[in-house]
């Protein structure tokens, strides 16, 4: 099929060529066919194994990161209060693998363990291979279910998503969607469950080494009707829409606006329908325009609202955090741009902008050292001392751009 006639993402995800699906079928047909338009089963993709010792085995790890969530349909998304869940272990041994895994098997309770690409190796090499396919965020969230039970009631998830069975059976019920292409920046619908409304696709039986992909706003039932204990592993690959750009930007605008006197002058009702007004209101929204061009021009892909985390990503930021080991101290040490996807918030406090590597952990850093390190590729250490900055706050800085996020790096000065 012709690349023009593929969406934005499938086109330039076969432009790359790199990275690959958790799905074991052709990839260019997929993104032609199947890819934001309608749901698909295929086999796994081989080498993408968990076993139910390995699950149990990193759950208090990821319980005491608070990346576990214990749901049934009747909770909240964020299931049970852990408290409650702790209280529990702590009569089965406390947080041991044993006392997860007798839980588990006494209660009608789904385990969901976020964060699986930091846990489980194959897991989280299969999704950095999906996130450097499709230049976007992938996150991974395995769940546990037990025997005729359900963790979660109908719904519908504003990410792609591809489910690989591992253990026991699962059944999927995909409905067409009342709500086409949603992302972070739109609200959630409430799903409408009349016979009218709700238009059944497909259900699908996923045993293991099966896999599915449900494109996002398609709505789905999963529950587990064996008689067995299921183990899954749903892979989100999230969209970075022109909302998150927007939204963003618009924050960027607003950070440097509101120090402008124009911008804080008092209005009545009256102004704001006068003719004066409307001219003024043209001159702020060029204004604005101006501000979120700069925006993007300095911090592009940093104004998504998912970090890639992809395996170039990766190795980037692994040699931005090598380079402060790497460099001898001196004048001549300079600072750059490291390549990796970074992600840039404004706070509420003027001074400060928040950085992250991965869409979850932020580092505050003081606003004026981040935009004097990115406006100035190659700013040395000299030249953040002349800019009025005290060693403690490059020390300080350089530690949340460099070794924090690995969006930047050291580099010495040549021979």
């Amino acid at each position: 099929m012709p690349h023009e006639n593929l969406s934005r993402l499938a086109r330039k995800a076969l432009e790359r060529a790199r990275g690959s699906l958790v799905l074991d079928i052709d990839a260019e047909r997929f993104l032609a066919t199947e890819f934001e338009r309608s749901p698909l089963a295929a086999p796994a993709r081989s080498g993408i194994e968990l076993s139910w010792r390995e699950f149990f085995e990193a759950l208090p790890r990821c319980h005491q990161q608070g990346e576990m969530r214990y749901l049934m349909p009747t909770t909240s998304p964020r299931g049970l209060p852990h408290a409650e869940v702790e209280a529990a272990l702590e009569k089965l041994g406390g947080l041991t693998p044993e006392a997860f895994e007798r839980y588990f098997y006494e209660n009608p309770v789904t385990f969901a363990a976020q964060g699986g690409a930091e846990l489980w190796k194959s897991v989280g090499v299969a999704a950095r291979n999906m996130a450097e396919l499709f230049d976007t965020g992938v996150s991974v969230t395995v769940l546990a279910t037990p025997a005729r039970t359900a963790g979660t009631d109908i719904h519908y998830d504003n990410a792609d998503v591809f489910p690989v069975q591992f253990q026991g059976e699962k059944r999927w019920e995909v409905y067409e969607p009342q709500d086409e292409f949603p992302c972070m920046r739109t609200p959630r619908r409430k799903v409408a469950t009349d016979a009218g409304s709700l238009v059944a696709y497909q259900a699908y039986d996923l045993k293991p080494s099966d896999g599915l992909y449900v494109p996002r706003g398609w709505i789905h039932r999963v529950s587990n009707r064996g008689d067995e204990a299921s183990l899954h592993a749903s892979f989100v690959a999230h969209a970075n829409t022109w909302l998150s750009v927007f939204a963003n930007l618009m924050d960027h605008a607003f950070d440097t606006l509101r120090s402008h006197q124009p911008w804080r002058e008092a209005l009545t009702t009256a102004d704001v329908g006068s003719p004066e007004a409307r001219a003024e209101l043209e001159r702020f929204l060029e204004e604005l325009g101006r501000q979120m061009r700069s925006g993007l021009a300095e911090s592009g892909p940093a104004s998504f609202d998912y970090v890639v985390n992809s395996p170039s990503s990766d190795e980037l930021r692994a040699r931005a955090r090598e380079s402060i080991a790497a460099v001898e101290s001196g004048s001549g040490v300079t600072v750059r741009r490291s390549g990796a996807h970074y992600l840039v918030r404004h706070s509420d406090d003027g001074d400060l902008v928040r950085v992250s590597a991965d869409g979850a952990r932020f580092h505050d850093v003081p606003s004026r050292f981040f935009y004097s390190v990115l406006r100035q590729d190659g700013a040395s250490l000299a030249d953040l001392e002349s800019a009025s900055f005290s060693q403690q706050e490059i020390v300080e800085g350089l530690y949340a751009l460099v070794y924090e996020t690995g969006a930047f790096r050291l580099e010495s000065p040549g021979p």
